[in-house]
């Protein structure tokens, strides 16, 4: 008999989780997420007259997997601490997709050379 209480004390419990379970708001939240994704990279990765950017060298502060993939490249959130010559460093986040063989440089610590536009510190590209 305990193993039939068990049951029903399992199917309860189940039921109580699934109470608050609503497929069409994931899948809302999902969709939302994806789009502002998609918008940050897009604005990001817009076309940048190079005649506007600038040689300047970054530090990565912090790498994050964002966890998601473009044209299987994983795409990374960098924190950077980017200073141009003769300014103050002023610390920036970039989304962008980065190469399986490239990931193993991207630490804390590193340094970079990016090129960024002394407007917008925040449009970063990784110079090379």
């Amino acid at each position: 008999m305990g193993m039939f209480r068990d049951l029903r004390a399992t199917q309860r419990l189940a039921k109580d989780l699934s109470a608050d379970f609503d497929p069409a708001r994931q899948m809302r939240d999902a969709m939302s997420r994806m789009g502002q994704l998609t918008q940050a990279l897009q604005e990001q990765s817009a076309p940048i007259a190079d005649d506007l950017l600038v040689p300047a060298k970054a530090v990565v502060l912090q790498v994050a997997s964002t966890g998601s993939t473009v044209n299987d490249h994983p795409v990374v959130a960098l924190s950077l601490l980017v200073t141009v010559q003769g300014g103050a460093p002023v610390p920036c986040t970039v989304r962008l997709p980065v190469a399986l063989t490239d990931l193993a440089a991207l630490r804390p610590g590193s340094r970079l050379d990016v090129r960024v536009d002394p407007a917008r510190p925040d449009r970063v590209r990784l110079a090379g």
